[in-house]
């Protein structure tokens, strides 16, 4: 059976979805993108994470594609609003990942990182100096601030992403129903 997977490379943010059997079949895919699409990433590393239940759920279509007995790339088609599935070297059918949300994803940190979601950084920039009043500091400083893809969450995260397309702005916290959610920078204690 066909699964979903994610690819990611140092150097380019967007990730490249794929339908294959394994893990190493992941890889051929990506490698045969790289060399037709993004010659400049041949060489670069590459993390592939396969999708589950949890992470498709907001993504019918791609579970159904993989179902589907279909294996290659998968390019998000602006027109029709839906994926295609074609050769890793074959023509692009579209875009490697949908528009994203009008809601943006800034990370500070790495290891415990703080997630917050907002329209612009300076947008973000406030909405961490109110949870520097929440969580006992005076501040957080802008260093190291990056913006992250909204298709980089996955498993318990991916519930973010689908917040992002609401346009609820925040910061990321860990739900009682074991997902995380957008809640406003005061309330994230």
């Amino acid at each position: 059976m066909q699964n979903t997977f994610i690819a990611t490379s140092d150097g380019y943010s967007a990730p490249v979805t794929l339908i294959a059997r394994s893990l190493d079949e992941a890889f051929q895919l990506l490698h045969m993108w790289r060399e037709t699409h993004a010659p400049e990433l041949v060489e670069a590393n590459a993390l592939i994470a396969q999708l589950g239940d949890r992470d498709l759920r907001g993504q019918p279509e791609l579970a159904s594609i993989a179902a589907s007995g279909l294996l290659g790339i998968a390019w998000w088609n602006e027109d029709d609003r839906r994926w295609a599935v074609g050769a890793p070297d074959g023509p692009a059918l579209g875009a490697i990942t949908p528009p994203a949300p009008s809601v943006k994803c800034f990370v500070l940190g790495d290891a415990n990182a703080t997630h917050v979601f907002a329209k612009t950084r300076s947008h973000a920039r406030a909405l961490l100096t109110a949870l520097g009043h929440t969580d006992g500091t005076t501040s957080h400083e802008d260093d190291g601030l990056t913006e992250m893809s909204p298709w980089l969450f996955h498993a318990s995260l991916v519930t973010l992403r689908e917040e992002m397309f609401e346009g609820k702005c925040g910061v990321g916290v860990l739900g009682d129903d074991d997902y995380w959610h957008i809640v406003p920078a005061a309330d994230a204690t």
